[in-house]
């Protein structure tokens, strides 16, 4: 096998992991959150930003389009043609690294900064939520679009 094929096998895996945990999340796990009281949901939600900063996930989570990049960039200068592993690479990259890190990730900071006993954690978590839950669809779905790219690049 060769070192194309290996690094798209392991974005491809590590992709698909990605997109199972986004896909938990908006397919039950804010559903789930949403049945709790507010100020519940926030804890939890909180407690899980916080955990989820952990080696494993932020390799999973940026892992295959750092590598996919930095695996193609250096044909491209040097002239090479476009593959299907630059595009996963970069859908990747725009659509779950970068929804990350302009969309949930300030919601999440402003989270943070909330408190769960304030007397109106209802209309905080809601304006959390809604936002939240529509940067994850759109993580999920950009992190199996580009989970199955990888797999055809492999």
């Amino acid at each position: 096998m060769m070192a194309p094929q290996l690094v798209a096998i392991g974005c491809a895996v590590a992709a698909a992991l990605t997109a199972g945990v986004l896909f938990a999340f908006s397919n039950f796990i804010m559903r789930a959150f949403n049945r709790l009281p507010a100020a519940e949901a926030m804890r939890a939600m909180q407690t899980i930003n916080i955990t989820v900063v952990n080696p494993t996930f932020m390799v999973l989570l940026f892992g295959p389009g750092i590598v996919g990049l930095l695996f193609e960039i250096p044909r491209l200068i040097n002239g090479g043609p476009s593959s299907t592993l630059l595009v996963a690479s970069s859908l990747y990259t725009l659509g779950v690294s970068l929804v990350t890190l302009a969309g949930n990730v300030p919601l999440n900071d402003a989270l943070a900064r909330r408190d769960a006993n304030m007397v109106d954690a209802q209309t905080a978590w809601r304006a959390y939520a809604r936002p939240w839950l529509r940067f994850n669809h759109l993580r999920s779905l950009a992190a199996v679009a580009a989970s199955v790219l990888f797999a055809l690049a492999a």
